[in-house]
């Protein structure tokens, strides 16, 4: 997967973020939440159209377009509701080129 991303010329993940936090604690950085990518965005001064949240989830893609981003669902069945569906990352990636 790796060498599909460095193929593409893509920057590798530098920095990650996780809600430390349980469903029942009501914090703000849980998904669906966008508090964690809005941290990202502001800090980094990205443009949130050209942002992407990835994850097999269906909550995934939701917190990314809570939080004003594209949001995908990336996994083996196509079965991601009304969200951009990938079957893997590298056709995700496929896209960007």
């Amino acid at each position: 997967m790796a060498g599909d991303m460095a193929a593409q010329k893509l920057e590798p993940f530098v920095d990650w973020a996780i809600c430390p936090h349980a469903p029942d604690q009501a914090c703000a950085c849980r998904k669906p939440k966008p508090k964690l990518i809005l941290d990202f965005i502001r800090r980094d001064g990205l443009d949130p159209k050209q942002c992407w949240m990835l994850g097999d989830k269906d909550i995934d893609a939701a917190c990314g377009i809570n939080a004003g981003i594209n949001g995908a669902v990336v996994r083996e069945k196509a079965n991601a509701g009304a969200h951009t569906y990938f079957a893997t990352l590298a056709d995700f990636v496929e896209t960007l080129a």
